[in-house]
């Protein structure tokens, strides 16, 4: 069996429009290639289609690939408030079906979903390694015309305490009434109406490093649909 690359990255890589400029972009994509160019193997799940430029992902990173009739795009502008997004398609969701099971033994592992794509229940997958998670596309909410708007957060007790660290923008916490944001290995800032409030020590050690309270959330179902494409590094 393959031996499992040092850091995996979990997530859609997207296409966003700012003006008359398309760029790729995706928080896994951005991830990936950080670590690459850091030396480490790296193997990077996602989906999208066709249109997506391969050639924006370095060689040597392992592709994985869930075939979607559209890739993700974004449009992006900035007004007073600051910025305004839409999403005008979006690609496949990502579960646990679609890992390889020799990237399980991964020791370094980020979630990074944009748009709700990615399972919570993925962290637990990843039994032997570190897993970080950046939660931006759990908090976020699409409207009919394709507005992104900022959404509660009842994230599952499996992801909050199977994973090592939690990404949170300002952004992402402003409005929450009970995100946590770790600032410590000892401690974490709970954030109340967008502004920090207290510190809270971390829970009691179990087998998680850190653990947080949470209520659970019911995860989208989905159809059969064909395996994954996989890319070897090269």
């Amino acid at each position: 069996m393959p031996s499992a690359p040092d850091f995996v990255a979990i997530g859609h890589v997207t296409l966003d429009r700012m003006g008359d400029a398309t760029r790729p972009g995706g928080g896994a994509l951005y991830a990936a290639i950080t670590a690459h160019r850091l030396g480490l193997s790296v193997g990077l799940l996602t989906s999208h289609a066709a249109d997506f430029p391969l050639d924006a992902i370095p060689s040597r990173i392992e592709v994985v690939t869930v075939d979607a009739s559209e890739t993700t795009r974004f449009e992006h502008r900035y007004a007073a408030g600051g910025r305004v997004s839409h999403v005008r398609s979006r690609a496949a969701p990502l579960s646990a079906a679609d890992v390889p099971e020799d990237w399980l033994a991964a020791p370094l592992v980020l979630l990074a979903p944009v748009l709700d794509e990615v399972d919570p229940r993925l962290a637990v997958e990843f039994s032997e390694g570190a897993v970080g998670a950046a939660a931006q596309g759990w908090l976020r909410d699409v409207g009919r015309d394709g507005l992104v708007a900022p959404r509660a957060w009842e994230s599952p007790q499996p992801l909050l305490s199977r994973i090592q660290t939690l990404f949170l923008s300002r952004e992402d916490v402003r409005g929450q009434e009970a995100a946590v944001v770790s600032s410590s290995t000892a401690s974490a800032t709970r954030y109340g109406r967008g502004r920090p409030t207290r510190s809270i020590r971390r829970a009691r050690a179990t087998s998680s490093p850190r653990r947080f309270s949470s209520s659970t959330t019911a995860p989208a179902t989905r159809g059969a649909r064909p395996p994954p494409r996989r890319a070897r590094a090269r």
